[in-house]
């Protein structure tokens, strides 16, 4: 019996040390888990502000196209409406041409 005690106690240290080195190991497996949850939120973190930029230059892009898109509206309305003064004016012309060739041939009538 007093051989077995004496085995335990030379034991001892080097249960204390393993019990030392699993405490150790348990430690750096939570530092390192959080070391790789910080990496992963940061990468994350950095995903997360690429794809709002992206998006605000979407958001600017359509604003662009949209204005676009008002302002040929706008020159195609005043096209027509150009078009149209001009038709007038030509028809316009026409009748002056019209009104002075009888003038003409009354004048030389008289």
């Amino acid at each position: 019996m007093l051989a077995g005690k004496e085995n335990k106690a030379k034991d001892r240290p080097a249960i204390e040390a393993l019990a030392e080195l699993v405490r150790y190991l348990g430690k750096c497996k939570i530092r390192g888990e959080k070391e790789l949850e910080k990496a992963a939120n940061q990468e994350v973190s950095e995903y997360e502000l690429t794809i709002q930029q992206l998006e605000a230059r979407i958001r600017e892009q359509i604003g662009m196209e949209q204005q676009l898109r008002l302002y040929v509206e706008d020159a195609k309305e005043r096209i027509v409406d150009l078009e149209r003064k001009n038709r007038r004016a030509t028809d316009v012309e026409f009748e002056l041409s019209r009104q002075n060739a009888r003038l003409k041939q009354r004048i030389e009538a008289l």
